[in-house]
């Protein structure tokens, strides 16, 4: 039985795709997320996030469970997460993010972003 304590709902609002897409490139895409905060959620802990994301038309909605806490490079205290695979969430940003990206900048554009993504499968890794 995994190790779960809680389940919670957080709101995350990014009023630039381009600030949405800098940290889908650094982590998400990979899997993993930091989060700077100063409330410790238990190792374990389930979160779900919602985002909303200036230009899209649609709330996204990832969850991903509380793996470490510290600090980032900056010295700010936040927790890591681990993202879960799969179509419902990674799989379903990737899919949003090429899509935005393609209108945004075109096709070619788009791909030479997606690739810096890398291919999406590193989620469960």
């Amino acid at each position: 039985m995994p190790p779960m304590t809680d389940r919670t709902t957080l709101r995350l609002e990014y009023k630039k795709f381009n600030t949405f897409l800098s940290d889908y490139l650094r982590s998400i895409s990979r899997g993993w997320i930091f989060m700077k905060m100063k409330h410790k959620y238990p190792m374990g802990t389930e979160l779900t996030f919602l985002i909303t994301v200036a230009g899209l038309d649609r709330v996204l909605s990832v969850t991903g469970t509380v793996v470490h806490h510290g600090t980032d490079d900056d010295g700010r205290e936040g927790i890591g997460l681990r993202l879960a695979s799969g179509e419902g969430s990674v799989g379903l940003l990737r899919r949003v993010v090429e899509e935005r990206c393609r209108d945004l900048f075109g096709e070619r554009i788009a791909g030479r972003i997606m690739a810096v993504a890398g291919a999406g499968g590193d989620a469960g890794r």
